[in-house]
């Protein structure tokens, strides 16, 4: 009987378990690349989700997309959440925070 290993498969073996240690490694790294609110801001790149949330806020009220009013009494509000994402290049390198 033949084995995978007659044929020279064995060395495919060893290259797919390299693949997935590697793999897992860029998984690990990107992992936080969608923090919550919380995580971001208690993150050491505080500094720069909060300037991608100011800048968010500064878009919208430039474009006019809400106008603050009173609530009515009879009305409830709706809730909203920060959706956060960092943008890396070809190389894993953080290129922006998105907010």
């Amino acid at each position: 009987m033949e084995t995978l290993s007659d044929h020279g498969h064995g060395k495919y073996k060893a290259q797919f378990a390299q693949c997935i240690e590697c793999n897992l490694a860029i998984l690990a790294t990107f992992e936080n690349d969608k923090p919550n609110l919380k995580n971001a801001l208690s993150s050491p790149n505080a500094e720069q989700w909060q300037a991608a949330m100011d800048a968010e806020v500064a878009q919208l009220q430039n474009l006019n997309t809400y106008e603050l009013v009173p609530l009515p009494t009879d009305w409830k509000i709706i809730g909203c959440r920060w959706v956060l994402t960092t943008k890396r290049n070809n190389d894993g390198d953080i290129i922006k925070f998105k907010a």
